[in-house]
């Protein structure tokens, strides 16, 4: 018989583990609240993700500037910027088929070109600031990064980098 009679210290320690139906069924709720607002909180930062991601890709506007042997160019017209007498343009070369370079020390296979490119209009000259080379999935394999320092060329007649500046200063109105 003494077992089925509970000491002081395992009363209290019943009375802390097995609280009242009313007690549990509230704490269970809270904690199914929780968990609810936190899959409500990731659903909505994935929404989110998704909704920006496809706002990117379709705020780039992209209009085929020429075609030469190695390529097919592209600037992107929504990405156009203009500080002073400089011109920022996103502009992307296309190839027909992969190409291998040896670029930072391996062996690198990319489609396509994404670079930064500065116009100055009036001067025609022009410098990359940045260049990325993209692989067949459209992921960086290698980036040159921010090229500060690049020196301006005199863009030279008949090639891409002229259609660039014609056309890109032409949309301004800066021929």
């Amino acid at each position: 018989m003494d077992s089925l009679v509970a000491t002081s210290s395992e009363r209290r320690c019943l009375e802390q583990t097995h609280e009242p139906v009313a007690q549990r069924r509230s704490r269970s709720s809270l904690v199914n609240l929780r968990v609810l607002r936190g899959k409500r909180v990731w659903g909505s930062i994935y929404c989110l993700g998704v909704l920006l991601y496809a706002t990117n890709a379709w705020a780039a506007d992209w209009v085929e500037i020429g075609v030469d042997t190695e390529a097919t160019y592209y600037v992107d017209v929504s990405s156009i910027e203009v500080e002073g007498d400089t011109v920022r343009v996103l502009k992307k070369g296309v190839f027909p088929q992969p190409l291998k370079e040896e670029l930072g020390g391996a062996q690198k296979i990319f489609t396509q070109t994404l670079g930064i490119i500065e116009l100055d209009c009036g001067r025609r000259i022009n410098r990359v600031v940045q260049i990325d080379m993209l692989g067949s999935e459209g992921d960086v394999v290698w980036s040159s990064g921010r090229m500060s320092r690049r020196m301006w060329e005199d863009v030279r007649p008949h090639t891409h980098g002229e259609a660039t500046l014609d056309f890109v200063c032409g949309r301004l109105g800066r021929q």
